[in-house]
């Protein structure tokens, strides 16, 4: 498997999830018209992103998560990963570091996604000395995209299909389209969302022609310093033939973090270990 880890911007979690597969929104009113209708469910799928990101917010998070990730009949790999995040009104902040396994515990990615601007990865190249940038739709861990780890919301128009049961659980099916644009190797997104949180249950990721790429499955949701989150999530990339497994071993709500976490210098520091 290629080491290249520049931007496992992994904060996600509970923001990874988002997908689903459907075909048209059907948000009846008895006396709308079929502009109507499709205003009605466009603010109501809007409406549902806004609230799920709004329940993931905060100021600050500290997470360690593991990847274990699985391509075709090979071994698993695993890695363990620090992730600070620093988030404000005008922009979200990422560091992710790998812990395990020590080989590369001098590697780390900082993401900056400013608010209305596109989101940007940068690792330090020790090598060359010098700071290198990428976008997200570079592919990393099992074929992943940096995209699909942070969950870029704000690039897709999304529409409300409906409710329906799934494993027991009432759900909010939400489609969200590629805006004319924007840029992506995902076009389309299915996602159920619980009726009760706004968390995730599944997410079917299609490209422009409408083959599914991804699946995430979300296989564990617990009770984290008395918020919800997705805890545990599988990934199927077809494309790939991989499977990458999610778990967030912890995560804290700390009052702040080092403003030096979040500085290109940091970088520098992390690759001289």
């Amino acid at each position: 498997m290629e080491k290249n880890f520049q931007s496992i911007g992994l904060i996600f979690i509970a923001a990874l999830v988002f997908f689903s597969a459907g075909c048209g929104g059907t948000v009846t009113r008895e006396d709308g018209s079929p502009d109507q209708r499709a205003e009605t469910a466009a603010q109501k799928g809007e409406k549902i992103i806004a609230e799920y990101l709004r329940r993931d917010s905060s100021p600050f998070r500290k997470s360690r998560v593991r990847l274990t990730v699985k391509i075709g009949n090979g071994e698993d790999e695993v890695f363990v990963m620090e992730v600070s995040r620093k988030q404000t009104a005008n922009e979200t902040l990422t560091l992710t570091e790998i812990i395990e396994p020590k080989e590369d515990s001098n590697i780390a990615t900082l993401t900056l996604e400013p608010k209305d601007r596109e989101t940007v990865n940068i690792n330090y190249v020790r090598s060359r000395d010098q700071f290198r940038e990428s976008g997200t739709n570079k592919i990393f861990f099992g074929g992943l995209t940096s995209q699909e780890l942070l969950g870029e919301w704000d690039k897709y128009d999304s529409v409300f299909l409906g409710e329906k049961e799934f494993k027991g659980t009432k759900v909010f099916e939400v489609e969200s389209t590629l805006k004319p644009k924007e840029s992506s190797v995902i076009a389309r997104i299915v996602t159920l969302f619980g009726a009760d949180d706004h968390l995730p249950r599944e997410l079917r990721l299609y490209n422009s022609d409408g083959k599914e790429l991804r699946l995430f499955e979300i296989e564990e949701i617990r009770d984290i310093g008395g918020r919800k989150i997705v805890s545990k999530t599988q990934i199927t990339n077809h494309i790939y033939n991989s499977k990458i497994t999610i778990e967030v071993l912890e995560m804290s709500f700390p009052e702040s973090l080092p403003d030096e976490l979040f500085k290109r210098e940091h970088l520098k520091a992390v690759s001289s270990k």
